[in-house]
């Protein structure tokens, strides 16, 4: 017998795909990653930032010293989004789903723009005959490849299957 409410009436919960919690996992680790490559990078240029360089100006190196904290709190605010985010898609929360499709997509961009500059910059260095072919090769190769991955990873995420993982 059927009774409302009992445990023949829940649905069975959707499955959890390994490449969203693999995902998931690697956003961690990145961000995790990218947080000490940040510390480090802060260290480092607050024990060595105080000595003077060479001939700079003092105002110059005072605007390098602007930049770099700029740059390392840009860092500590992304590796924080990524843990966060990377634990959220693990957790199979959608509005992280839906990040992780906008930053592949950005992924994609990216890569698409290093292929043009390295077909850009290859034409001017076969002028030059400096012999750097093979590396604008591995550089294309590269690019497409990740660009590549991006889109399966985006195909992947806006499937039925794991769309339905998802809160």
């Amino acid at each position: 017998m059927n009774v409302p409410g009992s445990i023949v009436d829940v649905p069975a919960p959707a499955g959890r795909s390994v490449l969203v919690s693999v995902l998931g996992w690697l956003a961690i680790a990145s961000g995790a990653l990218t947080l000490l490559a940040a510390f480090n990078q802060g260290e480092l240029y607050g024990m060595i930032g105080e000595a003077p360089i060479g001939d700079v100006e003092p105002a110059m190196q005072e605007g390098l010293s602007r930049l770099v904290s700029v740059v390392t709190a840009l860092n500590v605010a992304l590796g924080a989004f990524l843990m966060y985010a990377g634990y959220a898609l693990w957790k199979r929360r959608n509005w992280a789903r839906r990040t992780f499709i906008v930053l592949f997509a950005l992924g994609i961009a990216a890569n698409l723009i290093w292929v043009v500059f390295a077909m850009l910059f290859g034409s001017m260095l076969a002028q030059t005959g400096l012999g750097f072919g093979p590396l604008i090769v591995v550089i294309l190769i590269v690019a497409l490849g990740f660009a590549g991955l991006f889109y399966w990873f985006i195909r992947r995420l806006r499937s039925p299957a794991v769309k339905s993982e998802f809160a």
